[in-house]
């Protein structure tokens, strides 16, 4: 490799002078790229100019470095023609520059797709209201990232003069078992992205799942995060919230309302008149203030729905605008309806009706709700219901 021809250090089958000319080539090569830098840092800044501040320089600031690799790269091959090199060596160079190359173009595209996921898409959702939780980007952007490196490793490897299709055949074969292996996983952070497309709730909102009702602090690629009343966080994987029935306390239908319904049954002798328990129950509602801020109750309905083993049914139904204060509400008018009827020395039935009627035989005639009827005569009503002013 080193020696000495005819009085000449030579290194590499190449005279001393040869190397010093293939070193000026490499040094002029990269320093004549450089200032292909500037009209790029150029247009960052101005096509960053109306984001935050900062983004643009973070930008240049991470496409520094592997353009200043790219620009060295590329000056050590135009010196190495300079050199008179033996065919194996020349191939095995020729193919480490366009490793090299990959490697850095990899790490560049890289960069941009993250930068541009994590600084100009958020920036995009909020400005265009797109509904997408914000903090679904980074991991978007982790997997984004992985795709690129993947796709590059097989590119550098397949320059390199490797079998990629034999690597590639072993890589399905260890790949279908750590899926088996990793199922659930799988199966959660698909879930995950259905849940972020489909969007049955956002962060923020209230929401029952299983029975279990909070309000929606995070949305992963493997749970679905909520803070319950009880002021705990549940985790729940997202492929048990994909399966599951979802009621979404905070999506509301504008022509009824723009709170959240409450629903009541209460039963009473049946020698009552229903009128006077319609009236009374109305009353009691009318006069039980709204815990969320608003001069009065929105929703004042009140329904003779039924007679059954516990006497006369009557359904209630009122709202509340915040969630968080349903029960409190309903505590309220709970009370407001026990006060008014103590007044008026009526009860509530809280078991099953023992007592004996005279035999009707009008009642064989009367008409039969549906199943649901509190739901269903609700719905029949609601066009006919005004909110109080």
């Amino acid at each position: 490799m080193i020696g000495m021809t005819d009085g000449t250090w030579m290194l590499l089958g190449n005279t001393w002078q040869q190397w010093l000319l293939a070193i000026a080539i490499t040094v002029v090569t990269f320093l004549a790229l450089r200032p292909l830098r500037w009209p790029l840092e150029r247009a960052v800044r101005a096509a960053t100019k109306q984001s935050n501040a900062g983004v643009g320089q973070k930008l240049i600031d991470d496409l520094r470095r592997p353009l200043g690799f790219l620009f060295a790269i590329t000056g050590v091959r135009f010196g190495l023609h300079a050199l008179t090199l033996s065919v194996p060596l020349d191939r095995a160079v020729e193919r480490g520059f366009g490793v090299l190359v990959i490697v850095a173009a990899t790490v560049l595209l890289g960069r941009l797709l993250r930068l541009w996921l994590l600084e100009f898409s958020v920036r995009y959702i909020h400005d265009h209201d797109l509904g997408i939780d914000p903090k679904m980007v980074p991991p978007v952007g982790r997997v984004v990232t992985f795709v690129v490196w993947l796709l590059g490793g097989l590119m550098a490897l397949d320059n390199a003069g490797f079998d990629v299709y034999s690597l590639i055949a072993g890589l399905g074969i260890g790949g279908l078992a750590i899926a088996l292996a990793a199922q659930k996983t799988l199966s959660n952070i698909i879930s995950g992205l259905s849940i972020v497309l489909d969007q049955p709730f956002r962060v923020g909102q209230w929401i029952t799942v299983n029975g279990e009702t909070g309000k929606v602090i995070d949305i992963t690629w493997r749970t679905t995060r909520i803070q319950t009343f009880a002021n705990a966080t549940l985790h729940i994987p997202n492929d048990t919230v994909a399966s599951a029935q979802v009621l979404n306390w905070d999506q509301h239908i504008d022509e009824f309302g723009v709170g959240y319904f409450i629903f009541q049954k209460l039963s009473f002798h049946p020698h009552h008149d229903p009128e006077k328990i319609v009236r009374l129950l109305t009353e009691a509602i009318d006069q039980t203030p709204a815990v969320d801020g608003r001069d009065k109750l929105g929703m004042n309905w009140v329904k003779f729905i039924e007679v059954d083993r516990h006497g006369m049914t009557f359904g209630i139904v009122f709202d509340c605008t915040d969630r968080l204060l349903k029960n409190t509400q309903e505590n309220l008018v709970l009370q407001s309806i026990h006060r008014v009827l103590r007044r008026e020395g009526i009860s509530i039935v809280t078991g099953e009706f023992k007592g004996a009627l005279e035999t009707d035989p009008g009642l064989d005639a009367a008409p039969q709700l549906p199943s649901g009827k509190l739901e269903a005569t609700l719905a029949a009503d609601l066009a006919q219901v005004t909110t109080p002013s």
